[in-house]
């Protein structure tokens, strides 16, 4: 915080004050006056005039809340439409295909299946017979 001497009243009634600044900051001052070819004191007055002195430009606009109000609302305008216009380029999920019929199996068609009947002995093979050749070549008399 700046000392400010009021009985220090240079000619011209001008004040002196005595900032307390950093080395960086007093390095920038320096630089400031030099590139502007100002002194020391008409640099700060005219940067304090400047920041103190209010503007036609902010009596007219409307206050810091109102503008971060105005600026929430159009972000969140912003958000929103930006939410529908995801969901219209995301892509859908493929249809899925109908589920497709069962297949039945044998058994559930024509029941379980049932094992092969016992083999049957075999038939003994019948002797040549007679009977046939016998009729065949039978002399007629």
């Amino acid at each position: 915080m700046a000392d400010v001497s009021q009985h220090a009243a240079k000619s011209g009634g001008r004040l002196q004050i005595g900032p307390r600044l950093t080395p960086a900051t007093k390095e920038l001052l320096d630089q400031a006056c030099a590139t502007r070819m100002l002194s020391v004191s008409e640099l700060v007055e005219h940067a304090l005039l400047a920041y103190l002195t209010p503007t036609a430009e902010a009596e007219q606009t409307p206050g810091i809340a109102q503008t971060l109000a105005t600026l929430q609302a159009r972000v969140d305008d912003m958000h929103t439409a930006l939410g529908i216009v995801m969901t219209l380029l995301t892509p859908k999920a493929p249809e899925q295909e109908p589920e497709r019929p069962k297949i039945a199996t044998y058994e559930e068609m024509y029941g379980p299946i049932e094992p092969p009947p016992a083999a049957s002995p075999v038939p003994e093979p019948v002797a040549p017979g007679r009977g046939l050749r016998r009729w065949l070549t039978r002399e007629t008399s």
